[in-house]
This record gives C-alpha cells, sequence and structure tokens, in this order.
C-alpha cells in the first residue's frame, strides 16, 4: 500500500516536477499538496499523512513555522525541509525544533528515496552539500577550550560518544535499548551541564569537536 506524503511548495512548476519524482520512488504515490503554509496546516490535521516534504519559503506560514506546529502537534513526526539554500542559524533553527530532514532541490532527483527512508526508520539526512558547508561553517564558530566532562554520568558520556558519531536520537536509543523519550534527556542533561547551547546541532558539534575526550 503506498504511504501518504504532503507536498508543500508554493511554486506551480517546481511543484508538478517534486509530484513526478515521488510519482517516480516506489510506495509514495499518494499525494496530497499544499501551495502555503496555513494550507498545509490544515490538510495536515485533516489527513494525517505519514510523511511531509516542506518548502523552506512559504507564504503565510513559512516552512520552519509550519514544521514546528506540526512536530509541536506530532513530535518525530518525519518532516523534510526542501530548499535552495539553508543558512547555518536557519538550519541550528530547524534541528532545535525536531527536523530531522533537509534536502536541496538541486539533489532531490538522486536523494529524495534514500531521505524518505532514513526518515521513515527515525533516523536524520542532510544534503551532502549542506553537510559539508554547515560542517564547515559551525566549526568555524566553535572554539576549542578546556572542558570538564566530570560532571557527566556513564550514561551521558556514552551517549554523547553516540552523538559524536553522527547517531541520531532513535539511533542511540536503538542502540543502547532505552527509549527515544530517555535518550533525549540525556542529550537535555549533558547541553545543561556543559553549558552547551544551540540545540541538538550545537550538541553535534561540542561531541565532535572533544571526541578524543571520549574513548
Amino acid at each position: 500500500m503506498s504511504k501518504h506524503v504532503l507536498l508543500v511548495e508554493d511554486h506551480p512548476i517546481t511543484l508538478k516536477g517534486l509530484k513526478v519524482v515521488l510519482e517516480l520512488t516506489k510506495g509514495w504515490s499518494n499525494i496530497t499538496t499544499a501551495v502555503d503554509g496555513e494550507l498545509a496546516w490544515g490538510l495536515f490535521q485533516r489527513d494525517t499523512p505519514d510523511l511531509a516534504l516542506i518548502d523552506l519559503d512559504l507564504p503565510k506560514c513559512n516552512g520552519l513555522e509550519l514544521s514546528k506546529r506540526i512536530l509541536s502537534a506530532k513530535p518525530n513526526f518525519p518532516l523534510i525541509i526542501l530548499t535552495n539554500h539553508i543558512s547555518t542559524s536557519q538550519l541550528y533553527q530547524a534541528s532545535y525544533i525536531g527536523v530531522r530532514g533537509v534536502v536541496l532541490k538541486s539533489e532531490i532527483v538522486n536523494t529524495i528515496a534514500n531521505a524518505m527512508e532514513i526518515i521513515m526508520r527515525g533516523g536524520s539526512y542532510l544534503s551532502p552539500t549542506i553537510q559539508r558547508t554547515a560542517f564547515i561553517s559551525s566549526m568555524a564558530e566553535l572554539k576549542p577550550q578546556a572542558v570538564d566532562l566530570s560532571s557527566l554520568s556513564k550514561s551521558e558520556l556514552g551517549v554523547l560518544r553516540l552523538i559524536a558519531a553522527e547517531k541520531s536520537s532513535g539511533e542511540i536509543a536503538e542502540e543502547l535499548g532505552r527509549s527515544v523519550h530517555t535518550i533525549k534527556r540525556h542529550r537535555y542533561n549533558i547541553g545543561k551541564k556543559l553549558d552547551v547551547k544551540s540545540g541538538n546541532y550545537g550538541l553535534v558539534k561540542f561531541a565532535y569537536m572533544y571526541r578524543h575526550l571520549l574513548g
């Protein structure tokens, strides 16, 4: 049975092209479309789709605001932001509200099927180009300094090691045999103890920078 995807895009030509790509993607031929954020929000509440693909720049309610509404109503909902460009600050914001997927429109043909599969499994996906540029930019903002990890529990250190290995909360939960809620609580406590801000992405940067201390 085909899964139901909510596709939100305000440019008619782009919308048509995205529909064609989805129709050619096995298992995703049931497509509902919306041309603005408010309409999409109404359709989401009415239809409860399996996954949403949301343009970053939407009229009436932009992609990040729409994503925030959806994830507030249904935490961990499979959702992917589609964009031509995303700034580092927008990427931080997306991560903070719980978005697990960002795909460049120029890379959709080659990446969307894999991205949707990963997101549906509870993982995270960033287009390769976004991953490279955002990581380089963000690492430049993080200056190495003395750090004390002694306040972290054994469980928290284990979670931090897996964050450094670029594991999502869902993947960490599965590997450690814990609930996603427990892993998110550990992430929150780690950030609070170490004074690491900028949401989950800030914690990823921190873990990667100090991975040599994590064993």
